[in-house]
């Protein structure tokens, strides 16, 4: 797998172990092979990255995140984090 970088914890992992999210789709859905600005985000749902997701969703995507989209962001992460787990 390809590695990338999170937005929140900064932590390099390979593009598996990420969701990635771009600004031309809306926020919250995993994009793989989509182009244009993206960001990638841990899957799995912890409070340090709960806590910080806007901000630097925001800051990496260069638009405002609306709550629906946060919240539809929170829910992919933890969804691709339990079907991962699943798999192993």
């Amino acid at each position: 797998a390809i590695i990338r970088t999170c937005i929140v914890c900064r932590e390099q992992r390979g593009s598996d172990e990420l969701v990635r999210v771009t600004a031309g789709q809306g926020a919250g859905q995993e994009s793989t092979g989509k182009i244009g600005r993206g960001a990638w985000v841990c899957r799995g749902a912890d409070e340090e990255h709960e806590r910080d997701l806007r901000n630097m969703l925001s800051r990496s995507l260069r638009r405002a995140v609306s709550e629906e989209e946060l919240n539809a962001v929170v829910v992919e992460r933890a969804s691709t984090s339990s079907t991962k787990e699943g798999e192993r």
